[in-house]
């Protein structure tokens, strides 16, 4: 199956373009939707990837402090993994 791509530029406001969307089967409006949830979420990916490279590092932790914590989650889990099956 060979399929041709044409370029148009049209003019129309959002009601018109949703009323377009509405027409389409839902495989392709499932498709419209997940664009446009990509496009939101992907410009919130790079807006907060910015506010972290802009921020301070912080001084008042440490990596050791870090690792304290992941250790002592993980046992808390562990933990309570291990209550749940008895």
């Amino acid at each position: 199956m060979v399929t041709e791509s044409v370029q148009v530029n049209v003019s129309m406001n959002v009601d018109q373009l949703v009323d377009i969307v509405r027409q389409l089967d839902e495989p392709a409006r499932v498709r419209v939707a997940q664009a446009l949830l990509k496009t939101n979420l992907d410009a919130q990916f790079k807006q907060l990837l910015s506010s972290l490279v802009e921020r301070e590092p912080a001084d008042d932790i440490t990596d050791e402090m870090i690792n304290q914590e992941i250790k002592a989650v993980r046992q808390e889990r562990a933990a309570l993994r291990h209550a749940n099956r008895n």
